[in-house]
């Protein structure tokens, strides 16, 4: 229940705080809480649920039997995507039904798919509020005639059954609100403005499009909706995590950087251990900041993030329920980019979008219930792991997530996603002495050959779980390792692939990922040449193979093959089809290595090229 009694008490201070007459230093918060603390609960849990119940949920996102308008069929959207005037789509909201019981099942579903905490829609773009607020009558308590707190309610469930929760609050967009910004179909009086607006961007990002709101016109919703709602929310629920939705940077907006420092400066004074995304507008994380960025909608990041940070993601493609969505993606795009974010220091926010009722569709609580067995029977993999020092890139089978216990034991979780047929697992780039290994899953302890920067764990032949089986390595120290090579791959052998190479005086080209895979062309003369470094855990002869096209006419052209800038093997190109299309794979012969190590492997032309020697797309020893 909301204490009313604080809240007025604050109301001069919130005032100050809109009204933005002239800047000035924040209070400081009764309580100091540092970033590290304030995050540390997030970094341990790692997986949360994102719920959009909405209004547009009563249709399915239609409006009048009319599908979403959008290419991109965000339910949550309806009102904009479709223009629906605020009479017919309030008409909507007695059919939003709810009770303790619906709710209290997202709780336990939340708990069974392995998540710790739930980040709830308490008000989206259409302004409409989910608990009774005292700023604003257009409230699902009211407008349903049924006084039912939907937040108070979640509060209660999640506390039973010890889950964190977070709001999700959008502060920028708001369409009920006359001086809200978005809402041009209901509010804007003269067509003729939008001749200066791209027609697209009009129709598909209309929410961004308003001209008759100047600052202060905005300031006014700002002060008389926005402020007092989070403070209600922070009062009443005590939120673990408020969640906004400004993913524009604010300089692109009509919300001032003063508006958004002093509305972060009064979660921290009422709520010191509330953590705040990046979408609130503000990019600055950690001290004097928000506590992590929030990626954009289904982003998940191919290279480093310093700092803390989430991938808000999708089960289908719409985030509200969306009759017409059945873009479901399996249930290993989900386990696996979880392992991946931990991997990579981050979190995952999955999103369910609840029916009118809210009820879920079949396809969403199947996907949770399979991926909370996984991460269930893998649990010490997940839960207070991160970054891990291996390299993605380098290994084949999957990803690692670190931990270091609290008795200082360092503990290495490799995430197979890929189990190899000959049940080895091999580790590339590892130097830390390996003191044991375990299947996670049932604690079968696996038996190991390192070697000086291969590992070698040797699991069962068969499959021995669904999605991501994983191993556990206890390290005699801390993680140490080594990149910047290739290594083997599952069965072994090394896969020497066009876009890895380091190339002099040839071009790179990704392919269509159809039939032409990616390649190296425009091979010019002598000096063109395509290089990798390689890393041999034991010595030998290896066989050699090469794939490319070479097209008729320009065949029979003499290359050659180096190790360690020696040449071992010659050989002319052969021609595949008329054109440059058809890649075909060749035995060149055998290498031999004669002591374990880091080799260079050189594929050149012999002489000067007429035009083009070959498309080269690979090499591979074994």
């Amino acid at each position: 229940m909301i204490k009313r009694h604080y809240y007025w008490l604050l109301l001069p201070l919130l005032f100050f705080y809109a009204c933005q007459t002239s800047p000035s230093d924040p209070p400081a918060p009764p309580n100091s809480f540092s970033p590290q603390s304030r995050t540390a609960w997030w970094k341990h849990d790692r997986f949360g649920m994102f719920i959009h119940w909405s209004v547009g949920s009563v249709t399915g996102a239609r409006f009048a039997g009319e599908t979403l308008r959008n290419p991109t069929p965000y339910g949550e959207w309806l009102r904009c995507r479709n223009r629906v005037p605020r009479e017919e789509y309030d008409k909507m909201i007695p059919y939003l039904s709810i009770t303790p019981e619906k709710i209290e099942h997202w709780v336990t579903l939340a708990k069974d798919a392995g998540m710790k905490y739930i980040v709830f829609v308490a008000k989206h773009h259409d302004g409409f509020a989910f608990w009774p607020s005292q700023a604003s009558d257009y409230n699902y308590p009211n407008l349903t005639n049924s006084g039912f707190d939907v937040l108070k309610s979640l509060r209660e469930a999640c506390d039973k059954h010890n889950m964190k929760l977070g709001f999700y609050y959008s502060h920028w967009l708001d369409w009920e609100h006359p001086y809200g910004w978005g809402n041009f179909w209901d509010f804007e009086n003269d067509p003729s403005k939008f001749s200066d607006v791209n027609w697209q961007e009009t129709l598909y990002s209309g929410a961004l499009f308003r001209t008759d709101v100047d600052e202060k016109k905005f300031g006014i919703y700002w002060k008389d909706k926005v402020v007092p709602q989070v403070v209600e929310l922070l009062e009443g629920y005590n939120p673990d995590m408020l969640w906004f939705d400004m993913w524009e940077p604010h300089e692109k907006t009509i919300v001032s950087k003063e508006q958004l420092t002093n509305l972060l400066d009064t979660i921290r004074t009422l709520s010191p251990n509330c953590l705040v995304n990046s979408r609130l507008g503000i990019s600055q994380i950690g001290e004097g900041g928000v506590d992590y960025e929030t990626l954009f909608d289904n982003q998940f990041p191919t290279y480093s993030i310093q700092h803390p940070w989430q991938s808000p993601v999708t089960i289908g493609h719409s985030w509200g329920y969306n009759r017409d969505d059945d873009a479901w993606r399996p249930v290993s795009f989900f386990v696996e980019n979880l392992a991946r974010n931990i991997s990579k220091g981050g979190n995952l926010l999955l999103n369910i979008g609840p029916m009118a009722d809210g009820s879920l569709q079949g396809e969403t609580a199947y996907t949770l219930r399979e991926i909370g067995k996984v991460i269930h029977a893998n649990a010490e993999g997940f839960y207070g792991t991160g970054k891990s020092p291996l390299e993605e890139n380098m290994q084949d089978w999957g990803v690692g997530t670190y931990k270091k216990s609290t008795e200082g034991r360092h503990y290495l979780y490799l995430h197979v996603f890929d189990w190899p047929a000959d049940g080895i697992v091999r580790v590339n780039g590892l130097k830390t002495t390996v003191k044991n290994a375990q299947l996670l899953s049932n604690q079968q302890a696996l038996s190991f050959q390192q070697s000086e920067l291969t590992l070698h764990v040797t699991g069962p032949k068969s499959l021995p779980g669904h999605y991501d089986c994983v191993i556990k390595l206890e390290l005699e120290d801390a993680p140490q390792v080594e990149t910047g090579f290739i290594g083997e791959i599952n069965l072994g052998g090394y896969h020497l692939a066009s876009q890895t190479a380091e190339t002099q005086n040839i071009e790179k080209v990704k392919g269509d990922d159809y039939w032409i895979p990616g390649h190296l062309s425009k091979w010019q003369n002598s000096q063109s040449q395509a290089n990798w470094k390689i890393y041999i855990s034991e010595a030998g002869e290896k066989s050699l193979q090469i794939c490319y096209a070479c097209a008729v006419n320009y065949d029979a052209q003499e290359f050659e093959i180096l190790l360690n800038g020696k040449r071992i093997i010659t050989s002319d190109t052969e021609a595949t089809h008329p054109e440059w299309v058809e890649y075909r794979a060749k035995n060149l012969g055998k290498i031999n290595f004669p002591e374990p190590g880091y080799y260079t492997v050189t594929v050149k032309p012999v002489n000067d090229v007429s035009s083009e020697l070959f498309h080269l797309a690979w090499l591979f020893i074994q």
